[in-house]
């Protein structure tokens, strides 16, 4: 894989817990799009990011994303923009620290209970219009956050 590349771990529709329908404008319940990425730098795993998304926005994207499975790299975003016109405008991002669950560990190469840069990401499109909900858990031995202030 190339460096930064990601991998489609799964695709799904399921229904939205209360937060996710909160983050995503939709009622408790309501279809969303859950998609499991795993990030790596070059051949070293460095993140495992999971993207909810509101399914009515986004019909034939499941297909679409499925499709990437069997082999490779996804560029949520860019097939985001491509098929439904969409732009991220803005939002918002909190990190927070948590330990390595046996699963993430596995994925990310680490021992359960190592700590994990946990980054939580709400996306809105131009017109303010809840687009994505992520949660991105980084390997905390491989990542410094670098934050700009202006």
């Amino acid at each position: 894989m190339p460096p930064g590349s990601s991998q489609l771990l799964a695709v799904d529709r399921t229904d939205a817990d209360a937060e996710t329908a909160d983050r995503l404008g939709l009622p408790p319940g309501g279809g969303v799009l859950r998609i499991e990425q795993l990030v790596r730098h070059g051949v070293e795993p460095m993140a495992v990011q999971v993207t909810w998304l509101a399914a009515r926005r986004h019909p034939g994207l499941l297909r679409r994303l499925e499709r990437h499975l069997t082999g490779g790299a996804d560029e949520l975003d860019a097939a985001l923009h491509e098929a439904y016109g969409e732009r991220a405008a803005d939002g918002e991002a909190a990190v927070q620290t948590v330990f390595a669950e046996p699963r993430e560990a596995a994925l990310l190469d680490t021992a359960v209970g190592s700590p994990l840069l946990l980054l939580s990401r709400h996306v809105r499109d131009t017109d303010g219009i809840p687009v994505e909900w992520s949660r991105i858990r980084y390997r905390g031995d491989r990542f410094t956050l670098v934050l700009r202030l202006r």
